[in-house]
């Protein structure tokens, strides 16, 4: 995610802490040395892939990914050091969550948007997820697309102004890219 005064990146490694896959990121600052490399999974076990970050208005950023099904997601502050709150985000108690994208929205809430794998069906699910006082503040877990078919796929999030846009692919006959806008709550699509 890119900041005003820096970005963060992100990646996966295989191997690197013993388990299969781990996250690590650091902070790249518009002026100066990038940041030393952190794991950002810190408390989360299991596998960890699909790394999404979406900069906060204090310099920090949010950080969402994929975890034993579920979706977690912590903080990092302006420097790049991890600033805590990892926590599960969303969970599939019938399927598998996969594919994280967020893009904050406003002061210190971002959207996350994410496929949902439950055996041959995938669909598009999303939240608004507020970052306050040391706690995640999770709002109401909704679907995306505008009809359900068999197969909606690799979610992508973006802000302009006062809406956020999610784009997905749909499987169906056909394979079509799809686009909806929504209000900064991911409410009122069209």
């Amino acid at each position: 995610g890119i900041g005003e005064s820096g970005f963060f990146i992100g990646w996966e490694s295989n191997g690197q802490d013993g388990t299969l896959s781990s996250l690590y990121g650091r902070y790249v600052p518009l002026s100066g040395a990038p940041t030393a490399e952190l794991s950002l999974a810190v408390t989360t076990a299991g596998e960890q892939t699909g790394l999404a970050f979406a900069p906060l208005a204090d310099g920090g950023a949010a950080c969402f990914w994929s975890t034993d099904g579920k979706i977690a997601g912590g903080l990092v502050d302006e420097s790049g050091s991890p600033a805590g709150w990892e926590k599960d985000v969303a969970s599939a108690g019938d399927g598998t969550l996969v594919e994280p994208r967020a893009v904050a929205i406003e002061q210190e809430t971002v959207a996350v948007v994410y496929e949902h794998r439950k055996g041959g069906f995938r669909d598009v699910l999303g939240r608004v997820v507020g970052a306050y006082d040391g706690s995640w503040q999770l709002g109401e877990e909704q679907a995306l697309a505008a009809e359900e078919l068999l197969f909606e796929t690799s979610p992508v999030i973006a802000r302009s102004g006062d809406y956020v846009y999610v784009a997905w692919v749909e499987q169906d006959v056909t394979t079509t890219a799809c686009v909806r806008r929504f209000d900064l709550q991911l409410g009122n699509p069209s």
